[in-house]
């Protein structure tokens, strides 16, 4: 018999409250003073060739890289948070070539006389911590976040889930099951990613094209300061201003900033506007 008003825990969220994963804080300091938290959910938004996918790519190099790296006889830092990712690719726009790219730059701007063994021995062992899955279908996406539970369950060093991008099979869902808006397109999606994966103490970012993104002014209405994989704690909205500048303005339930970038090479070049 249950108890009247009394939440039954379940092993996965007994399990969830006392993991520990790597922490995701310098993840990147100039969208995310604080961090990456445990069940926080951050969307990045924008035009097209703005760079949410390398945005995305530079977050997930920083993640699996080492946190240090053996160089002779002396441990150096290495830039990395030695954190596992899995990513969920849904338009098949992400580049495992650019991503080595940014990891070897990024590499060796850390550790300048390392040579070029070691630096490809500190990427493919950091490959190790992405996992990859694509999907093809709308239908796929709940079995794909199943995967990702099995798989989070037995490898505590994921910290992080991706997505690029959430909206490319919407078109696809709205001729299956007719018209819906966008916004509850992507409500139904985190709402299955908190039943599926909230008991985890992992953080969840994906990608959304500007064309899909929801209209505000200000700090938007939806945002949430509740951690829980269910609602948008944070979204980071990509611009282009006049003179080519491009900005991140970073919105969160609290206040909004924003931070100049360039695409590089070596991922993005941030400075504070």
């Amino acid at each position: 018999m249950e108890a009247s008003g009394v939440n039954q825990e379940n092993g996965l969220q007994l399990m969830g409250r006392f993991e520990q994963r790597p922490s995701l804080r310098g993840l990147n300091n100039h969208l995310f003073p604080s961090g990456l938290l445990p069940r926080e959910v951050v969307e990045i938004t924008g035009e097209s060739a703005l760079g949410k996918t390398y945005m995305l790519m530079d977050l997930i190099a920083r993640c699996v890289l080492p946190s240090t790296v053996m160089c002779g006889e002396c441990e150096k830092p290495s830039g990395g948070l030695e954190a596992g990712v899995f990513l969920l690719d849904q338009d098949h726009h992400f580049d495992l070539l650019k991503l080595v790219r940014i990891m070897e730059v990024r590499v060796k701007m850390f550790l300048k006389d390392i040579d070029d063994s070691t630096v490809d021995k500190v990427i493919s062992a950091s490959l190790k911590r992405l996992v990859t899955l694509h999907l093809y279908s709308d239908d796929e996406l709940t079995p794909s976040l199943l995967s990702v539970q099995n798989y989070i369950f037995s490898n505590s060093n994921v910290s992080l889930v991706a997505m690029d991008s959430i909206g490319a099979h919407y078109w696809q869902s709205v001729a299956a099951n007719g018209k819906r808006k966008i916004d509850t397109y992507v409500e139904d999606i985190l709402k299955q990613v908190h039943q599926i994966l909230g008991a985890f103490q992992v953080s969840f970012v994906y990608t959304r094209p500007a064309a899909f993104a929801s209209k505000f002014s200000g700090l938007p209405p939806d945002l949430s300061n509740v951690w829980d994989l269910r609602n948008v704690n944070t979204k980071v909205k990509l611009k282009l201003l006049k003179g080519n500048t491009k900005i991140a303005e970073v919105h969160s339930k609290m206040n909004i900033h924003s931070v100049s970038y360039e695409i590089c090479d070596n991922g993005i070049e941030w400075s504070s506007t």
